[in-house]
């Protein structure tokens, strides 16, 4: 019905996006770079240096891995002033990055080779792993993180079912952050920008106990004014019959803004020698986000579904849901009227593309014109916060010359507040202001080694990763005439897999890589839903066990959400097992390149309907599958002046 869109500042430094293909095309993805793009360069100023990555958890030649991988430094990153992970896309073929419109809250978008997800729901998974020194963040909340003390980005394309397997279908982006070494020296960083951005980095690394305890400290502070301008729509247009909403001074016409953010974050990391052979590293890290919804600009409005009388929507007398009640009494509809740039711009005052008549008001009332909306008005804060937190600790012990063992344990919480009034204009659509707490906790222990007089490299690992999180919604969907309570629905899930990956050294320059992960997954959604207040919506037809509505759910003879009848403290689960592989081999021509093919499988979890409307919606989904066969190539041309890589890829 209406068409809008997140918007960028004005001003900006940038706007970075990357590009993405359809999962079931052919695509070239070339890597072309020179010194200092994706690495430091030497002294000399003239060879690209080699960049170690861990890919195969093992750390590994990027030139001599066989898989689609980008790999970003951190002075990359700081040269091209990347704060945010969704930046980093812009050197990442077939990569999509970008935060989230304002009906999905703090959370990022994530698409490698077209495979990903745009809803935040616990009942989805996200196609695209995210990993944080090798913890897995397993919902699109919480996972727009910001470059805090970096150390490198490994973007790895393809499915990754073997290794980082949970969810990884499309691939995997992993941020490794600097370890403490115990030799001193800091960094501070202040940026001033339009729209009063203030923002501060800062770190140091010192030593506690001299070659024994070290510690590393870092945190960011960020602040921005709006720079969507919400205007009071009659202010703007003396003349119009819609109502005001407006509160004392009104010179300026302005209601607030969107998209002004004030953000925190701090980071502690604690490095323990215990001995030559036993690394022990704790981490705890915080983010206090508490800033305003995502800018969000109304684009085009479909009329013909907006008029009175006319559309599927049309109650009794020419009314439709898509309207408030104007200073004359009669309806006003949603039209294009309310558009103030573009292409479908009406507005005859406004021509300004970071403009917004979004009220966050509900100001119908049940009346004759509107028997059936008995929860009006109503009003929500525009907010969009994240309190994130959590705990790490990672063991790395040296059993032998080739046997090493290490350990991953974790914990996170947070708690997500946001609120949506989608449709830009002063007339209620959808409004919603959602509530999300969310817990988990992970486990994981790898094997690596060497057998077979160092011919065989190996990984041996087992993971196991239990969440919750409940979702609360104040829902109101004017347009079809629902006002309800979406929850608190649950969501307790449990992922556990073992994993073993081995590479053969054929030759010198012959390699046979293999690879299984064996995973078992659960998970069960509790739905509840209730009128605002409180009480459970009726079922209109109770004789008629088919149907609890008479006619259309808008039906003024209805009680309200009279749909949603049965939707309390009722669930289903999904639940599933699977086996996925990965066989890969390669070959080094000579120092200059190196070539290789692999055929690999990936999932991504099922789940549940977040949304059922009726009863009989409430169903399980079965996972998603990719088999993906890819070609690839690396080289390192013009002595080490120039990397070249590229792959093509069919899933």
């Amino acid at each position: 019905m209406t068409s809008s869109e997140v918007v960028q500042p004005q001003a900006s430094p940038r706007s970075l996006t990357g590009t993405s293909d359809l999962a079931t095309a052919v695509a070239l993805a070339l890597g072309l770079v020179g010194p200092g793009i994706t690495n430091a360069q030497t002294s000399s100023g003239s060879a690209i240096e080699d960049i170690v990555v861990t890919a195969e958890f093992r750390q590994t030649n990027v030139q001599d891995t066989p898989i689609a991988i980008t790999a970003v430094n951190s002075e990359t990153m700081d040269a091209r002033s990347q704060v945010s992970v969704f930046e980093i896309a812009a050197q990442a073929p077939n990569v999509t990055l970008k935060p989230a419109g304002q009906a999905f809250g703090p959370s990022l978008v994530a698409f490698i080779r077209g495979i990903g997800q745009t809803d935040f729901n616990y009942a989805l998974e996200p196609g695209v792993g995210i990993y944080i020194d090798d913890i897995y963040y397993p919902t699109l909340t919480g996972s727009l993180v910001d470059l805090l003390d970096l150390d490198r980005v490994e973007v790895l394309r393809g499915p990754q079912g073997t290794l980082a397997g949970k969810n990884s279908i499309g691939g995997s982006i992993k941020l490794f952050s600097q370890e403490p070494t115990g030799e001193g020296g800091g960094s501070i960083a202040a940026t001033y920008g339009s729209y009063n951005r203030i923002d501060v980095r800062a770190s140091g690394d010192f030593a506690i106990v001299p070659d024994k305890l070290f510690a590393r400290i870092a945190g960011v502070s960020k602040h921005r004014d709006g720079y969507v301008t919400r205007l009071d729509y009659r202010c703007m247009h003396p003349t119009s019959k819609v109502p005001t909403f407006l509160t004392g001074k009104i010179s300026d016409c302005k209601l607030g803004t969107e998209g002004g953010q004030s953000y925190t974050a701090g980071r502690l990391a604690l490095r323990w020698l215990v001995n030559e052979d036993l690394d022990v590293k704790f981490t705890a890290d915080i983010t206090n986000d508490d800033s305003e919804t995502q800018p969000n600009v109304l684009l085009y409005v479909n009329e013909g579904l907006t008029a009175a009388g006319t559309g599927p929507f049309t109650f009794a007398g020419g009314f439709q849901g898509t309207s408030i009640v104007g200073t004359d009494g009669n309806p006003i509809f949603l039209t294009n009227a309310f558009v103030p740039y573009g292409r479908y711009r009406g507005d005859t005052v406004v021509n300004d593309p970071f403009i917004s008549y979004a009220t966050y008001i509900d100001p119908n009332s049940n009346s004759a014109a509107y028997p059936i909306q008995q929860y009006s008005p109503s009003a929500i804060e525009p907010i969009s916060t994240l309190d994130d937190w959590g705990l790490s600790m990672v063991i790395d012990w040296s059993l032998s010359e080739r046997f090493s063992l290490k350990s991953i344990t974790s914990y996170r919480a947070y708690d997500s507040t946001f609120a949506q009034d989608i449709d830009g204009s002063p007339i209620v659509s959808q409004m919603l202001l959602q509530h999300l707490k969310h817990d988990q906790w992970s486990q994981e222990l790898r094997l690596n080694g060497s057998a077979f007089d160092d011919k065989v490299d190996f990984t041996l690992g087992g993971f196991m990763f239990e969440q919750d999180g409940t979702l609360e919604a104040n829902v109101n969907l004017y347009y079809v005439q629902f006002n309800f309570i979406h929850g608190p629905d649950t969501t307790p899930s449990h992922n556990y897999a073992g994993f073993l990956h081995a590479t053969w050294h054929v030759a010198d320059a012959l390699n046979v890589s293999a690879g299984l992960r064996y995973s078992d997954d659960k998970k069960t959604y509790t739905h509840f839903r209730r009128n605002p207040d409180g009480s459970l919506p009726q079922d209109a037809t109770p004789s008629d066990p088919t149907t609890t509505c008479i006619g259309p759910p808008h039906n003024v003879i209805n009680p309200p959400n009279c749909a949603l009848f049965g939707l309390f403290d009722k669930g289903a689960t999904w639940q599933d097992d699977r086996v996925d592989w990965r066989v890969a081999l390669d070959y080094r021509w000579n120092d200059s390149v190196m070539t290789y093919v692999q055929v690999a499988t990936g999932y991504k979890g099922g789940g549940v309907n977040p949304r059922p409307f009726v009863l009989a919606q409430l169903l399980p989904f079965n996972s998603e599958e990719l088999l993906s066969y890819e070609v690839g190539f690396k080289t390192m041309l013009f002595d080490r002046r120039m990397r070249f890589n590229g792959a093509v890829f069919v899933n």
